[in-house]
């Protein structure tokens, strides 16, 4: 049984969704750069700093990994790239089942990392800190 919409090539979610690094990487990155979007566009977007190449790679190779979605990135401005997944039914799990939040105001660490091996909330925090700028480079080299 999957969850998802009746379109052909439509994304879809497994109704029991593994907890893997990766997922729980992107959730990090996402505390750090993403924004939810749902209402016409229903999207999520991870904003960039352009010079974050490496760091841009990794993300969209998570995004392929958990959701098996091919994501491009966007020039958005000169200092900006963005990415996103353009899935209504992704939107809504970050906003209704992980409960992230939208944006830079009231995005929450999901109540999920508090469950989870010390291993993966240390994965957690370190992608946090990598969406954060700091230590980008290291964790994008070292994964």
């Amino acid at each position: 049984c999957r969850m998802g919409n009746k379109r052909r090539n439509a994304l879809d979610l497994p109704v029991i969704f593994p907890i893997t690094k990766e997922f729980i990487e992107l959730l990090g990155i996402y505390a750090a750069e993403g924004t939810n979007f749902i209402s016409s566009v229903n999207r999520v977007v991870f904003s960039f700093g352009s010079h974050e190449t490496k760091l841009i790679q990794y993300a969209q190779n998570l995004i392929q990994q958990v959701f098996g979605y091919r994501s491009a990135a966007h020039y958005a401005h000169e200092t900006a790239t963005t990415i996103q997944i353009d899935s209504l039914i992704i939107a809504l799990f970050f906003k209704y089942i992980l409960d992230t939040g939208s944006n830079s105001h009231g995005k929450r660490v999901p109540s999920i990392i508090f469950n989870i091996p010390f291993y993966l909330r240390e994965r957690y925090l370190i992608a946090y800190l990598a969406g954060d700028g700091y230590p980008a480079k290291i964790f994008t080299e070292s994964h």
